[in-house]
């Protein structure tokens, strides 16, 4: 069990980054706009906005922190069973514990990010598509 398989896991949904269909504008701007709102009005804001950019957000920023941050703890845990692990032999088990929950982690955010999402664009747009139909033929 190494850092490197963790690494291998965090990196393998980074392509989705690059191949949303939004604007770097309205991204720059949803996340400039997340600290100037307050808690009150988060919902009210959420609610205003894209499916596509909802799932963006979610990806670039609670995702990528959660990877970022597993990878750290993992290796803090490393590091301490290198050095007391000697004296204290709860830390290897722990940190093989740690090492299956962060794995599980990663694999469950990669599955949301190559599954789960697209899915849900999908449906989206298709609830669009449809909502748009309906007012058009109502029009006729």
């Amino acid at each position: 069990m190494n850092t490197i398989q963790l690494i291998k896991l965090k990196n393998a949904g980074d392509e989705a980054y690059f191949t949303s269909n939004i604007s770097n504008e309205a991204a720059i701007g949803s996340i400039d706009n997340k600290n100037k709102i307050n808690s009150d009005s988060t919902v009210a804001e959420f609610n205003k906005c894209d499916t596509d950019l909802l799932i963006d957000y979610i990806i670039k920023t609670h995702h990528a922190i959660a990877k970022t941050n597993s990878i750290v703890i993992y290796n803090l845990t490393q590091k301490a069973v290198y050095r007391h692990g000697d004296r204290h032999p709860e830390l290897k088990k722990f940190c093989e514990v740690a090492f299956l929950f962060f794995q599980n982690l990663l694999n469950q955010l990669l599955k949301e990010e190559l599954y789960l999402f697209p899915v849900i664009r999908q449906a989206a747009n298709d609830s669009k598509f449809t909502n748009a139909m309906m007012i058009s033929l109502c029009k006729l």
